[in-house]
């Protein structure tokens, strides 16, 4: 199953571009994927330290502007359930109930740095 994240910081800020991921295991998988495909700009990071959300209702992101994306990035609010969940490591992606083209966040812990573009 292909997936599109992005990469944000601890305080949803984006980090770089989406990419695809391609998985069908459960969410830890998805984070060791994760990880795989950008392993240098996360080789200071454990998978156990991201947080992947889902966001929900009017808040999905599918494809979106990037004044859309700083929007909805810019009004997460956590403890609100109806918009966003974090997604456990033993949940298996194929049981998320995605739409199309929606794109998963992965939170990088606070104070870690990464460095994103192409690698040669």
């Amino acid at each position: 199953m292909r997936l599109w994240v992005l990469l944000v910081n601890h305080k949803f800020q984006a980090i770089g571009d989406f990419f695809p991921v391609d998985t069908s295991g459960n969410i830890h998988h998805l984070k060791m994927k994760v990880k795989e495909e950008r392993q240098n700009g996360l080789a200071c990071v454990d998978v156990s330290m991201l947080t992947v959300w889902m966001m929900k209702g009017t808040m999905i992101i599918i494809e979106p502007s990037f004044e859309h994306l700083a929007e909805i990035l810019g009004s997460i609010n956590i403890h609100k359930k109806d918009t966003i969940e974090e997604l456990g490591r033993f949940r298996w992606v194929v049981d998320l109930g995605l739409a199309d083209g929606q794109t998963l966040l992965i939170q990088l812990p606070g104070m870690c740095y990464v460095m994103v573009g192409t690698f040669t």
